[in-house]
């Protein structure tokens, strides 16, 4: 199946969504605390990403809906900055594990610290 694609419209969401599966597939989505927070996270944005499609087909959408739908665009590209910064900085341990086993190390505490902050404001 084709990977989603970045579009002018919709954003990042698409691909997004896609990383948050792989994600969930993965053994990091395999810890309870971890795969609710995906799952949720998931959910969120595919909402989002329901939403942003039905609105950028109108013909003559009102300025709310415009600055809602440029809002929701520019907040799927950070997320996947963050996102993608978030799977670098697990594989840098270079195992043959996907880098997940890192996850749990101490030299990636400060990290993943700032990045779950990030993440959930």
């Amino acid at each position: 199946m084709m990977a989603p694609v970045v579009t002018a419209a919709l954003g990042a969401l698409g691909p997004l969504l896609g990383k948050l599966t792989d994600l969930l597939a993965n053994e990091c989505g395999r810890l309870k605390g971890v795969r609710r927070e995906i799952r949720y996270l998931k959910n969120e944005l595919a909402g989002m990403h329901g939403a942003l499609t039905k609105y950028t087909k109108l013909e003559n959408p009102d300025e709310q809906v415009k600055i809602w739908v440029s809002l929701v665009r520019e907040l799927s590209y950070d997320t996947e900055d963050c996102f993608d910064k978030f799977i670098h900085q697990l594989g840098e341990g270079g195992g043959d594990d996907g880098g997940f086993k890192e996850f749990f190390r101490l030299k990636t505490l400060g990290a993943r610290r700032g990045i779950a902050t990030k993440s959930t404001t």
